[in-house]
């Protein structure tokens, strides 16, 4: 692995990927127009793509290609022949979600760098290790992890290490949020997330009638601010240090990125570089996020689930269209700002400062912090005590809004010689790279050709991609060169040196076309063989799965194809399930689901193999790859089955086929997945979907630690109320979504009610129990 430490900046369209290279970026990550979580964002034309990788690559710094939603089956095709037209210029890697798209590209294009993105969940050793034997060189954890959790995976693990350390965080764990498809039929797998989290909800005890909170921002976390973490990440032996934000501004994107720079150079950071990244984006304020320790009332939005800014003042007074402050932060002409009630924290007025006065009533174009300022033109009625924050900052725009195009710079030499073509060399590479021109100077009558003039002509680099250092220059005799022949010279000398400079910097040295094109083409052929298939089956069994199992509830199980009981539910209550099933001839399967905390695991590691000995259980449901080789092994030994839940993300026929080479023996689908792909899945594998109620997010932050018990942060302690008692979240329209709670290691479930529309004659239907 590389000991050189990366800073990873996002990029969404030309000008914040020109903005990231002038900053300091080592490496940029962006997404074509197809296929990436930030479909909403500008994103890259294939031809735009090609050239920042050139670009790029000529710098020294890399580009890897964020290929990261779900893909349908007949879309793999299109997204391997993207990959291949980049893969032919030297991309250095692509971030990747879907496994069945994984095999495929490990498949046709074995030296290209696979990154497992943060939307795989990957939050373990295990993991890591196991994404490692399928070919990805580097792994992107899920942002819930701490500095000590990440630590412990970088020190036994050769695979490169990406961790978040700015921007965005969802509440869910990346890749398991499917509430907003629920909602509005938006897959966030899929790039086009609505952003539910950012609603306001209301949390009720059921058991007890009873509201704990109104109409707030339950689940809208703040991103993570986590400059003043890089020393302790360095140490801890995280690769690349990755700040988030393709749907950010240009001055966002170039203020983090050269704050992060100098904090990975060892700079000092200032109190001004935090309030610096503050100002281009904060909501409401700084968190470290999970970096060090799990935060939970201060993790959450309260006023509002967008940017903010700095604390700017509270109203004192209003005159005219003139308010009036004391100021806790600069201001200047044209700088944002937000009125908010300091009451119900509801936005009451929002523009830019168009007039600013003094206390003197003087017409000014800025104020220092401690002055009194009158702010205008605020049209609208606003009361005493009203809460000001400065939302952007014209001089900070400005400020890294400015974009240089940087350029690698050659030494060059260039004789002219009597009876000789024209002749400029460099040296790139080690290659020695000589042009000629068809000219030949000619002993001059007037016009002698002079060092000044030739060092004139190939200083003239200003809308070229190189520039020149000349080495030496070299006139043999009283020559005459018109200026323009130099021009040329230059010209010819530039596109030569480019060329050798792009074919060494093309990391694929061994690309056979037609090789590569026949198995991309031969995708159809799978499709066609797959479509072809005829079942005779038509079952439509039911499944079972109960998210919390009730020892006096008078479960009917007969008519159910399997039973999913959840592992914490067998710790709970190990005797009372392991008696009910000894005396049926049903058997169940255990529940890993697709987070395990610190005690859940530990407890399958000692004890899961003494469970499956019992005789009473027929299999294991899993949801993540942790546990993965400790479930192969007791499938092997004792002859149970294996099923994927739907938490994989199984969309397409080589995800599907992937989980049946790897030795399962069913899957389950997300309601994500279209019919068609369903049809096409389900005469590959066993295959059941769900009905009536789904996981929509699964969270290491709960709601009810927050604002039933007030935690602040893991510091606080829990009285566990989620035991004995029933909580939902109601949204604005009412609909309500159940809390469902791992209590061993605080992991929040929330479970909402859908209806299948499936027609697929060949599936199971999961019925679940809440």
């Amino acid at each position: 692995m590389n000991n050189k430490q990366e800073l990873l900046a996002p990029a969404s369209d030309v000008k914040s990927f020109y903005t990231a290279c002038f900053r300091g970026a080592d490496a940029i990550y962006m997404g074509l127009e197809k296929f990436n979580a930030r479909s909403m964002a500008k994103n890259f034309t294939l031809e735009e793509y090609i050239d920042c990788i050139k670009y790029a690559h000529r710098l020294g710094k890399k580009v890897y290609l964020t290929l990261n939603t779900i893909i349908f089956s007949k879309e793999v095709k299109e997204a391997l022949n993207l990959i291949y037209e980049l893969y032919k210029v030297g991309l250095d890697a692509v971030i990747l979600q879907d496994i069945g798209l994984a095999t495929k590209i490990h498949e046709i294009f074995p030296d290209l760098n696979m990154h497992a993105s943060t939307q795989m969940s990957v939050y373990s050793l295990e993991q890591v290790n196991f994404l490692k034997s399928l070919g990805f060189s580097r792994v992107v954890l899920a942002r819930e992890l701490t500095i000590d959790e990440i630590e412990y995976i970088c020190k036994n693990t050769d695979v490169e290490i990406e961790v978040f350390v700015h921007g965005a965080l969802c509440v869910c764990l990346s890749g398991q949020c499917l509430l907003s498809s629920t909602i509005g039929s938006r897959s966030a797998n899929q790039g086009m997330c609505a952003q539910p989290c950012r609603m306001k909800y209301s949390l009720i005890n059921k058991s007890k009638n009873k509201t704990i909170c109104t109409n707030k921002y339950l689940l809208s976390k703040k991103d993570i601010f986590g400059i003043e973490m890089i020393d302790k990440l360095k140490k801890a032996g995280v690769y690349s240090f990755k700040i988030e934000g393709r749907n950010r501004s240009l001055e966002y994107i170039g203020c983090t990125v050269a704050k992060y720079r100098r904090a990975l150079d060892n700079y000092k950071i200032t109190d001004n570089d935090i309030k610096q990244l503050s100002q281009v984006f904060l909501r409401q304020s700084k968190s470290y996020g999970y970096l060090n320790g799990i935060e939970y009332k201060k993790s959450i939005t309260d006023i509002s689930p967008k940017n903010t800014g700095l604390f700017l003042g509270k109203v004192i007074t209003k005159k005219g269209p003139y308010v009036k402050i004391k100021l806790s932060e600069n201001i200047g002409l044209h700088d944002g700002f937000e009125i908010y009630d300091a009451d119900t924290n509801k936005i009451l007025y929002s523009s830019i400062i168009t007039g600013i006065k003094n206390d003197a009533n003087k017409t000014v174009t800025k104020l220092d912090v401690g002055q009194y300022a009158w702010i205008g033109d605020v049209n609208k009625k606003i009361s005493s005590n009203s809460i000001i924050y400065k939302t952007s900052s014209k001089t900070l725009s400005n400020e890294y809004s400015y974009i240089e195009k940087l350029k690698p710079t050659f030494n060059v030499k260039i004789t002219i010689s009597e009876g000789q073509k024209l002749k400029a060399e460099s040296s790139v590479f080690d290659k020695n790279i000589v042009t000629h021109t068809e000219y030949i100077p000619q002993v001059a009558i007037n016009n002698v050709a002079n060092k000044d003039t030739v060092n004139n002509a190939f200083q003239k680099t200003c809308d070229e991609a190189i520039n020149f250092l000349i080495q030496d220059i070299k006139i043999e005799g009283k020559l005459y060169v018109p200026v323009s022949k130099l021009n040329e010279l230059r010209r010819q000398h530039i596109a030569n040196v480019l060329n050798t400079l792009d074919e060494n910097l093309n990391i694929h040295k061994c690309i056979d076309s037609k090789d590569i094109m026949t198995k991309i083409n031969d995708l159809d052929n799978n499709l066609n063989d797959i479509s072809s298939i005829k079942l005779d089956k038509n079952c439509n069994d039911k499944t079972l799965y109960i998210y919390k199992y009730d020892v006096n509830f008078n479960y009917d199980f007969k008519n159910y194809k399997r039973i999913y009981i959840m592992i914490n539910d067998i710790i709970s209550n190990k005797e009372s399930i392991i008696n009910h099933f000894t005396n049926m001839e049903t058997k169940f399967f255990i529940v890993i689901p697709n987070y395990t905390g610190k005690n859940v695991s530990k407890y399958i590691n000692n004890n899961l193999e003494e469970l499956v000995k019992l005789g009473v259980v027929a299999g294991i449901l899993i949801g993540s790859f942790e546990h993965i080789n400790l479930c192969k092994y007791l499938k092997n030994k004792y002859n149970i089955k294996l099923i994927a839940d739907y938490s994989f993300n199984i969309y397409n026929i080589y995800s599907a086929k992937f989980f049946k080479e790897l030795g399962f023996d069913g899957i389950t689908l997300s309601n994500e997945v279209t019919d068609e792909n369903v049809e096409y899945i389900s005469k590959i594998i066993d295959t059941e979907i769900v009905d009536n109620y789904i996981t929509v997010m699964t969270s290491r932050y709960c709601v009810i630690g927050a604002f039933e018990q007030n935690r602040n942060d893991f510091s606080n302690k829990c009285n566990k109320p989620c035991i004995n008692n029933k909580f939902v979240i109601q949204d604005k329209y009412s609909k309500e979504y159940a809390i469902v709670t791992d209590f061993y290691d605080c992991i929040m479930k929330i479970v909402g009610k859908i209806s299948t529309s499936s027609k697929c004659k060949n599936i199971s239907i999961r019925k679940c129990i809440l």
